[in-house]
């Protein structure tokens, strides 16, 4: 029988106890899998990415300066996502987190849901139907 109560809670100053069953860490294992090999994928990043909600334009009426700013930026933030993402696959088994790799985590599974969002073409703003 599944204990009840929160999947995550704190266990004290900068450790989280992180309660999922095996099915869950399979499913997020697969998901996260997924989103790294995207990640590996520079065309992915691009407007009809996959990842193309990831990195919105910064200039949409300036394809000069979104060009200059994706030079700038891009390749800094898709290994940001890189390396949180690795984080939650190492950490996939753990029962305790420390505040680092829960940080990796909520940015994971942020990235998850904008990604899996847009792929059930998922608008923000958009209702939920009861």
């Amino acid at each position: 029988m599944t204990e009840l109560g929160p999947p995550v809670r704190r266990a004290g100053p900068g450790r989280l106890l992180l309660r999922l069953d095996p099915h869950e860490r399979r499913i997020l294992a697969s998901l996260v899998a997924e989103l790294r090999g995207e990640l590996e994928d520079p065309e992915s990043a691009e407007p009809a990415g996959a990842l193309a909600r990831l990195y919105p334009p910064a200039f949409p009426d300036d394809p000069d300066a979104e060009a200059a700013y994706a030079d700038l930026v891009l390749a800094d933030l898709v290994e940001t996502r890189r390396d949180r993402a690795s984080v939650v696959a190492a950490t996939l088994d753990a029962v305790e987190l420390d505040d680092a790799q829960a940080a990796a985590w909520l940015g994971t599974l942020n990235d998850l849901r904008l990604v899996l969002g847009s792929s059930l073409h998922i608008e923000d703003g958009d209702e939920p139907t009861p």
